[in-house]
């Protein structure tokens, strides 16, 4: 029993000594140390490194999240820029004209509602009362200048405009052409509101259009109806716009505009002229009136059954044999219908295509040649016209038994005869060369079809210049 008590605490002594001696114990071994040492350090770094890196992304994604909160705020005071009105400075303040006009809109492609359109158009519309009846016209500048009808206003001794606003002011004639059927009037109004002229040739058939004016002599509010484009029309040499909305006596002068509250067309004519009470259906075309407009605003008078002096109907018998001369030109005509033809030369064309022999190029140029030979007659009567002009306004158009207008415009003529004529003469020449170069150049398909464009491009040209001269030649009505 001893022995064992012994032998038991001898055991609980020693075997804790031997198991944690270094030389029994794994981890006190130098190299094992090692190794855990080494794993513990490798540990340590990649914490590290882990460390650094979570740090380095905190850091990039709260630089992210300072340039788009820097971001964001640019945008918010570029947005508050372009929401503010800039004030002009004095150098930007707009001047005052003496033919000013309704603001441009710099979107062209705004289409309004009809109350907006009737919104922006009441105060221009005026209605016109004489001794003779009733009409409508509208303002065209901030200086109280009207746009009407000359049958509105013609052969009256008294001409009222009522704005809007219900005044009622006396109106004076600046300038009227009968012929075309527009006039001009001079009103007392101060700062009118004027429209904004269109341009007709961008209005299309099926495009929607409303009439302004004050039907049947009924005075107060404008009146409005709407309607589409039927069509473009030309009645004795003026351009009409004809409408499917019915416009009524009293409606005369009014403006036709477009859906944007441009003014496109002069309300100015029945469907048949023979019924007092028919609708109006036609507008003069506003492209066709500006030019018109510019005479007017000079004081051109054009009117019907004038009374002239024995000069005037003599100026007027001239220039009407004139008219006649170029208008009835044969050479001319000639040069429209025959200088180039069209069969004949498809037909060398189409030969050449598959065979290009020398029999076929021959008679194509000898064509060609013949085209612009008639050509040249034709250029020549154009510059006898011109001529024939010059030398009449040398004989008479010098003289001072003429109005101030028609003097202006008798100068303005002599101008334009002078420069045709040399135009002409150029022109002749060029023609001439033209003929002398193919009848000595080496002939191929190639050479012959660009003078067959060239000869196709100088008639167009000469049935221009004779329109040109006829259109010019609407001063005759002056006398």
């Amino acid at each position: 029993m001893k022995k064992s008590l012994v032998s038991a605490m001898f055991i609980a002594i020693l075997i804790p000594q031997v198991a944690f001696a270094a030389w029994w114990n794994p981890f006190s071994w130098g190299w094992v140390k090692k190794i855990f040492q080494r794993s513990n350090d490798n540990a340590s770094r990649q914490e590290v490194v882990i460390q650094e890196e979570a740090g380095q992304n905190v850091s990039e994604l709260e630089a992210l999240k300072e340039k788009v909160a820097e971001l964001e705020k640019k945008v918010e005071d570029n947005s508050d820029k372009n929401t503010e009105t800039p004030k002009p400075s004095v150098s930007q303040q707009p001047k005052i004209v003496t033919s000013a006009v309704l603001p441009q809109t710099t979107n062209t492609s705004i289409t309004l509602t009809n109350g907006e359109i009737v919104n922006r158009l009441r105060s221009s519309v005026v209605y016109i009362s004489t001794d003779r009846g009733s009409g409508s016209g509208f303002f065209i500048d901030s200086y109280g200048l009207v746009l009407t009808n000359a049958h509105v206003v013609i052969n009256t001794s008294s001409i009222r405009v009522s704005p809007s606003n219900g005044d009622i002011v006396g109106a004076s004639l600046v300038g009227i052409d009968e012929y075309r059927d527009i006039a001009l009037l001079r009103t007392s109004v101060e700062k009118s509101l004027p429209v904004k002229l269109g341009s007709s040739s961008l209005l299309k058939a099926g495009d929607d259009t409303l009439l302004f004016g004050y039907p049947f002599g009924i005075s107060g509010d404008v009146s409005f109806k709407e309607g589409t484009l039927s069509r473009k029309i030309n009645i004795d040499g003026i351009k009409y716009l004809e409408t499917s909305a019915d416009a009524h006596h009293g409606n005369s002068g009014g403006p036709l505009v477009n859906a944007k509250a441009e003014v496109v067309g002069i309300l100015a004519r029945r469907s048949d002229e023979t019924d007092e009470l028919g609708a109006l259906r036609y507008a003069i075309e506003i492209d066709f009136a500006k030019p018109i407009i510019e005479n007017l605003k000079q004081g051109m008078f054009l009117v019907k059954n004038k009374e002239s002096s024995a000069a005037e109907v003599e100026m007027k018998d001239d220039l009407d044999r004139l008219y006649s001369k170029i208008s009835g030109s044969v050479e001319i005509s000639n040069a429209e219908t025959s200088a180039y033809d069209y069969s004949l030369i498809s037909y060398y064309k189409s030969k050449l295509l598959s065979q290009q022999d020398s029999t076929t190029l021959k008679s194509y140029a000898d064509t060609v040649s013949k085209g612009l030979k008639t050509s040249i007659l034709a250029i020549e009567s154009l510059k006898s016209g011109a001529k024939d002009l010059n030398d009449l306004l040398v004989t008479n158009g010098t003289s001072g038994i003429y109005g101030d207008f028609q003097l202006k415009k008798l100068s303005e003529l002599d101008s334009f005869s002078l420069k045709k004529i040399s135009e002409y003469n150029k022109k002749y020449l060029e023609v001439n060369n033209k003929i002398s170069e193919l009848n000595s150049a080496t002939l191929s398909v190639v050479y012959l079809n660009q003078q067959s464009e060239h000869l196709k491009s100088l008639i167009t040209y000469i049935g221009s210049q004779q329109d040109e001269l006829l259109n010019i030649l609407w001063i005759k009505n002056l006398f």
